[in-house]
C-alpha cells in the first residue's frame, strides 16, 4: 500500500539560483518526482514548464482561478503515484515573485493591480497542495540579501510589468514602495524575512518550512546540500554532487548585456503605448505591427542601470532590524544587518 504523498514546494525567491537548480539538481534528485520549469532535457520539458507558469494568485482569487490550482495539484499528485513515488518536488519561484511587482490591466490604460499578498500566496500554495490531494506540504524559500533581490528584480521586470506602472518605473520608486506600501500596490512583509518566516510557519507549520541561504550554494555547498536533502528525505551525497558538477548558471547583469537592451528597447514600446492610451485610448491603430521592425533597433532609456549607492543604504537600513532578528535563529544566514 503506497503511503500519503508529500509535496515539496519552492516558492521562490527569484535571482537566487533558480534556474541552475532546476536544470541540474531537480530533476535528477532519485526518489522524488520532479514538476516545475524544465529544461531540453527530457521529452516532458513544455508541460513541465507550462505546470511552473500556471501557478497564479491575484488579490481577488475567484472559484475558477481556485480550481484552476485545484487541478494542478491533483496533477502533480497524479505524476507522483504514476511514477510509484511518494513525494513531488514542485519548483515555482514565481509564487514569492509574483508579489514583488504590481500587474498591469491593459484594459484600463495600465492602471495597476496590486500584487497578492505573501499570506495569499502562501495560503494558496498550502491549498494548492492539501485541495490536490497531497497530506501536509511542506514550503521551500531561498533567500538573499535584499539589496540584491530589488536590483536585479527591477532589472528584469523594469521594461516588462514595472516600466509600464508610472508609479514605479524607477528604482527609486519600486524601492520605496516595496518598503513602504505607500501605494498600496505590495506587501512589505516579503522582503521583511522574519516576518516572511513566521507567516510561513504559520500557514504550513514550523517542521514543514526550510529557510535556504542563496550565498551558501557557493560558499558552503555542503551545508547547503545537507540541510536541503534532510528536508526532502534524499541522499546527501547526491545532492552535493548534482550541486557541485555544473557552474552557476544565467546571472543577471544589471549594468550591462542583453538584458540591458531589452529593458531599454521594451521602454520605447511602453513609451508608445502610452501615448496611443493618451490621444486614443479607445482605437486599434495596429501601431506595434507597423513599427515592430523599427522597434527592435531603436533603443530608449538609460544606457544602464546602476542603483544609487544612497538608495542601496537605505534598503540595507530598512531591513537591519528584520535581518538581526532571523540572524538570532539562523546564524549562518549572510545577511546585511
Amino acid at each position: 500500500m503506497m503511503q500519503q504523498q508529500t509535496i515539496f514546494i519552492h516558492a521562490g525567491f527569484p535571482k537566487t539560483a533558480t534556474t541552475f537548480l532546476q536544470k541540474h539538481v531537480f530533476p535528477q534528485l532519485s526518489g522524488i518526482t520532479y514538476s516545475g520549469r524544465n529544461y531540453p532535457v527530457e521529452e516532458r520539458v513544455e508541460d513541465d514548464t507550462k505546470l511552473s507558469k500556471s501557478f497564479r494568485v491575484t488579490r481577488s482569487m475567484d472559484e475558477q482561478e481556485r480550481a484552476r490550482l485545484r487541478d494542478l495539484g491533483a496533477t502533480l499528485l497524479g505524476r507522483s503515484k504514476a511514477a510509484s513515488q511518494n513525494s513531488v518536488f514542485f519548483s515555482g519561484e514565481g509564487i514569492i515573485g509574483q508579489c514583488m511587482a504590481p500587474i498591469p490591466n491593459p484594459h484600463d490604460k495600465n492602471k495597476p493591480y496590486a500584487s497578492p499578498t505573501a499570506r495569499q500566496a502562501l495560503e494558496h500554495a498550502r491549498d494548492m497542495g492539501l485541495e490536490g490531494g497531497f497530506a501536509s506540504p511542506k514550503l521551500i524559500l531561498t533567500l538573499r540579501k535584499q539589496t540584491d533581490l530589488l536590483t536585479s528584480f527591477f532589472a528584469e521586470a523594469y521594461g516588462g510589468r514595472l516600466a509600464r506602472v508610472p508609479q514605479t518605473d524607477t528604482f527609486e520608486k519600486y524601492a520605496d514602495e516595496v518598503m513602504s506600501g505607500s501605494l498600496g500596490l505590495l506587501d512589505t512583509v516579503v522582503l521583511e524575512f522574519d516576518k516572511l518566516y513566521d507567516l510561513s510557519c504559520e500557514i504550513f507549520g514550523a517542521k514543514n518550512v526550510l529557510l535556504l541561504d542563496y550565498g551558501s550554494i557557493k560558499g558552503d555547498p555542503p551545508r547547503f546540500a545537507e540541510r536541503f536533502s534532510n528536508f526532502l528525505g534524499v541522499d546527501a551525497g547526491e545532492f552535493l554532487d548534482l550541486l557541485t558538477s555544473k557552474g552557476e548558471e544565467n546571472v543577471r547583469r544589471s549594468k550591462s548585456g542583453k538584458s540591458q537592451l531589452k529593458m531599454r528597447r521594451k521602454t520605447a514600446v511602453s513609451k508608445l503605448d502610452d501615448l496611443k492610451a493618451r490621444f486614443f485610448p479607445k482605437r486599434s491603430l495596429g501601431i506595434g505591427r507597423l513599427l515592430a521592425p523599427f522597434l527592435k533597433k531603436f533603443e530608449s532609456g538609460e544606457t544602464s542601470f546602476v542603483p544609487p549607492e544612497a538608495k542601496l543604504e537605505e534598503i540595507r537600513a530598512h531591513y537591519a532590524a528584520s535581518n538581526r532578528r532571523l540572524a538570532a535563529r539562523f546564524p549562518e544566514f549572510d545577511l546585511p544587518c
